[in-house]
């Protein structure tokens, strides 16, 4: 069992899982609509990434200061891990970037009519549709 952690409303994290595991068995018995819940978990997500975001940098001096490459805790582990990100800055690489964006937008409109020839008479290959559902979550503004 893991330690019980109390956000500041009082209730156990543990209640407050159980909780939503109860109403989303409740979605898949029919019994209730899940688009309020779904909405809820959003805001609980979103506000549970900010959150974090905002201790991140008191995380990354307690390890620190514990001399130590790593904390556990509840059965996670919390490393302090640097990574290197490059920038490419060179007209090469964007003219480069051009003309994949420009093939890419001949491959999807060779899809779109069902068929398309370059100026020189080659066949230019349709690029493949794949199709996805999701829910698209925007917040109202009134």
């Amino acid at each position: 069992m893991r330690d019980k952690v109390y956000p500041e409303n009082g209730m156990l994290v543990d209640e407050v899982c159980e909780e939503y595991a109860n109403t989303v068995y409740h979605i898949e018995q029919g019994d209730i609509e899940a688009f309020p819940t779904y909405v809820e978990l959003y805001e609980i997500e979103k506000l549970a990434k900010e959150l974090r975001d905002q201790i991140s940098k008191y995380v990354l001096d307690e390890i620190q200061h514990a001399g130590k490459d790593a904390l556990v805790y509840n059965g996670y582990t919390l490393k302090n891990v640097s990574k290197v990100a490059y920038s490419y800055k060179d007209e090469e690489v964007d003219r480069l970037k051009a003309l994949i964006k420009g093939r890419q937008d001949m491959m999807k409109r060779s899809a779109e009519i069902g068929g398309l020839t370059d100026q020189y008479g080659e066949e230019i290959p349709m690029a493949e549709k794949k199709y996805t559902s999701y829910v698209k979550l925007e917040r109202n503004t009134k």
